[in-house]
C-alpha cells in the first residue's frame, strides 16, 4: 500500500512539473508573440 502511494505521488509530481514547464513555454512564446506583433506596429507607422 506504502509503495502505491508513493508510486502515485511520484507520478503526480511529474504531472505537475510537466504541466508548470508547459505553462512557463506558453507565456514565453506568447510574449514573443507580443513583442514581434508591436515591433510590427512600430514599423508600420
Amino acid at each position: 500500500m506504502n509503495k502505491k502511494w508513493l508510486a502515485s505521488l511520484n507520478s503526480n509530481h511529474f504531472y505537475k512539473a510537466r504541466q508548470l514547464q508547459a505553462i512557463s513555454y506558453l507565456s514565453i512564446w506568447l510574449n514573443i508573440v507580443l513583442l514581434l506583433t508591436l515591433i510590427w506596429i512600430m514599423g508600420v507607422k
